[in-house]
């Protein structure tokens, strides 16, 4: 049984926990252990963590918690996660034939500006133990309008003078490095108290009413805390499949920092028009494979004028790209992934190019399909920044590019060998955004 530290201070809430140390008892590598998730939706932010069993077989609780975050919908209310985090709970611990099936789970929350703070268990409450562990899961909510500590699984392990200092840190609203190295150092006194079911080290993240959030690694254990978006979309195993560690490395996610709420309002004053030369060339590449070309990817050129204006998104077409397989060679290939091929392919604008405009291509054959990803990119054009200043840019504004204007993805079979498609590119006119950002000083 680990430790989960959760502190309710004035400015938002601050939740602790370890990372997993075994597997049924033997001892594993706590890359990606960490027992802490963040769910983003519309209206609210939550930081989710949990002690108790953790794997079982095919039973994984990370897993299923993981699930639930993710087909939670982007409108609903953080009750919503509650309701099913309990009856999932109750549902897949079931099948569990383990003795030792507890399990505690602490939602802490941001929502429309008020903090919120849920316990699901099915042992303990939001201050201690039930009496026996439940069949069903029960959800606790705690009223996080005044300064509180909450402590979850091997609570005692946690010296009291530790859990004092912790409090009184609360009490008088501590910085929130100050507070969060103090979770730090009282988890790493519950470690040496534990008798090794404890980890020295503990991810710490922070949720404030004011929308901002903070998470730091105190070890630096490898791996990345799930961060879970409408959808089910998980940013860290993106990063972890689109970013892999060099050789020999583990990828660690060392601190992170972020915002929810609303951001700086464009300005709504729509500029006169002004007119853009655009030209984008042709290009193409042959991808192959023991000097025999399975695939060829071609970018058509095009010539156009574009009526801009300030403030206001403009759409134009840079010719077409079109992917055609050999699926002659591709029948000899085993399925195969290539991250980031790059296609060189650099626009003019009114004269000026970026410094490189490479398109970013993410290929793979599942041994049926050949896929090609585009990848979005994007530039802002600024007169100090170029050899000669752009015509249709003021002193203090910026052109800015994106192409294509979303992921592009396109797919073809030995049915259909060629596929073709618009390469669209939208370009906003606008101020340095550096001279709307307000500066404290």
């Amino acid at each position: 049984m680990t430790l989960l530290i959760t502190a309710v201070a004035r400015d938002g809430l601050h939740l602790s926990s370890d990372y997993r140390l075994s597997d049924n008892g033997k001892p594993i590598e706590t890359t990606n252990g960490a027992k802490q998730l963040s769910v983003r939706r519309t209206r609210w932010l939550a930081q989710v963590s949990f002690t108790g069993i953790a794997k079982f077989g095919r039973y994984d609780t990370r897993a299923w918690i993981q699930d639930v975050s993710g087909s939670v919908h982007a409108e609903a209310p953080v009750d919503d996660l509650v309701a099913t985090l309990v009856e999932c709970g109750t549902k897949n611990l079931a099948s569990v034939t383990y003795p030792e099936k507890r399990l505690t789970i602490v939602i802490a929350a941001v929502e429309s500006g008020n903090a919120r703070l849920f316990v699901v268990s099915n042992w303990e409450t939001a201050f201690g133990e039930m009496s026996t562990v439940q069949d069903e899961f029960k959800s606790f909510e705690v009223k996080a309008g005044r300064p509180l500590l909450l402590v979850h699984g091997n609570r005692k392990a946690l010296p009291r003078a530790e859990r004092r200092r912790l409090k009184r840190l609360v009490t008088r609203m501590a910085e929130r490095t100050e507070l969060s190295s103090a979770m730090a150092n009282a988890n790493e006194a519950a470690s040496r108290a534990s008798g090794g079911t404890i980890s020295a080290e503990c991810w710490v993240a922070s949720l404030l009413t004011d929308g901002n959030s903070f998470g730091t690694n105190y070890g630096k254990v490898p791996g990345t805390p799930a961060d879970i978006f409408a959808g089910g979309f998980d940013v860290a195993a993106w990063i972890a499949r689109e970013f892999p560690a060099a050789p020999g490395k583990k990828l660690t996610l060392v601190q992170s920092v972020g915002y929810m709420g609303p951001g700086t309002p464009a300005p709504t004053e729509i500029g006169e028009p002004r007119p853009l030369l655009i030209e984008s060339p042709s290009a193409s590449f042959k991808r192959d494979a023991n000097g025999r070309s399975f695939c060829t990817v071609a970018m058509s050129g095009i010539k156009s004028t574009l009526t801009v204006r300030k403030n206001e998104n403009a759409l134009t077409s840079f010719g077409s790209i079109v992917v055609t397989g050999d699926f002659a060679v591709l029948r000899s290939m085993k399925c195969f992934s290539l991250k980031r091929a790059q296609l060189p392919c650099p626009p003019t604008i009114d004269g000026a190019q970026p410094r490189t405009w490479n398109y970013s291509l993410d290929i793979t054959y599942d041994g049926k399909e050949l896929t090609v990803v585009v990848a979005m990119m994007s530039v802002a054009f600024r007169s100090v920044n170029l050899p000669a200043p752009l015509p249709v840019l003021g002193e203090n504004e910026e052109l800015v590019m994106v192409a294509p204007t979303d992921m592009l993805m396109l797919g073809v079979t030995e049915q259909q060998p060629t596929i073709a498609a618009s390469l669209r590119a939208r370009f906003l006119l606008r101020d340095f955004p550096e001279l709307n950002q307000r500066v404290n000083v």
